[in-house]
């Protein structure tokens, strides 16, 4: 029959059937890093390694590693190894915000050296102007004019372009101002007559002999 009861012991046949022991998950592989890929750049006429290692977000130091250069010189059509990405203008200033920046400085006085409120020289100026506006530019003016595209002639500066003067001729720029529109800069003279942020015309005796050229950074 069939009648079994509590605590009976039953012969059976074969093993029990045994749960399997669930599969053990495999080791996760660790990937191979990828390699940072790496951007060129083609460096135009009138650029700087100063100008384009400032563009690229890296030092100098950074671009002349990346390419093997030693000195400063570079040539058109050159092409360099850069980090990072190159910085959006939205990050930068228009010609008219750097404009509105320097027209707060009016009447500012004339400071060898100064980089403030307080007081300005021509580089402390431009410096001062352009980093508000998110761009960064050397402290001298001489440095400053190699910061960007040259531009060889007063007809076709534009806002915001730095006007660049060699007061001795042998090309080293002894004085720096900004090109605000209609033929006039702003800059921090330092006449024995003027000595303040004011704003002067291009028509100028000195500023006509003077003039080396301008230098584009927008």
């Amino acid at each position: 029959g069939s009648l079994i009861y509590p605590g009976q012991k039953l012969r059976v046949d074969g093993q029990a059937a045994q749960t399997p022991a669930p599969t053990p998950a495999p080791a996760p592989s660790n990937p191979k890093p990828s390699e940072p890929s790496i951007t060129t750049y083609t460096v135009k006429s009138g650029d700087s390694l100063w100008a384009i290692a400032n563009r690229h977000n890296i030092t100098v130091a950074k671009l002349r590693q990346l390419n093997n250069i030693s000195g400063s010189l570079i040539y058109p059509g050159q092409k360099l190894k850069v980090s990072g990405q190159a910085s959006g203008n939205p990050s930068r200033g228009s010609s008219s915000s750097i404009i509105q920046t320097a027209k707060r400085y009016l009447g500012v006085r004339y400071d060898w050296g100064g980089t403030s409120s307080s007081g300005f020289d021509c580089s402390g100026l431009v410096q001062v102007v352009y980093s508000a506006n998110g761009i960064k530019l050397p402290r001298v003016a001489d440095d400053q004019a190699k910061a960007g595209t040259k531009i060889w002639s007063m007809s076709q500066l534009q806002p915001g372009d730095l006007v660049c003067f060699s007061g001795s001729g042998n090309g080293y720029i002894s004085h720096i101002g900004i090109y605000i529109g209609n033929n006039q800069i702003i800059h921090a003279s330092s006449t024995s007559t003027v000595s303040k942020v004011v704003v002067d015309s291009l028509s100028g005796s000195w500023f006509k002999r003077t003039f080396a050229h301008g230098t584009r950074v927008l």
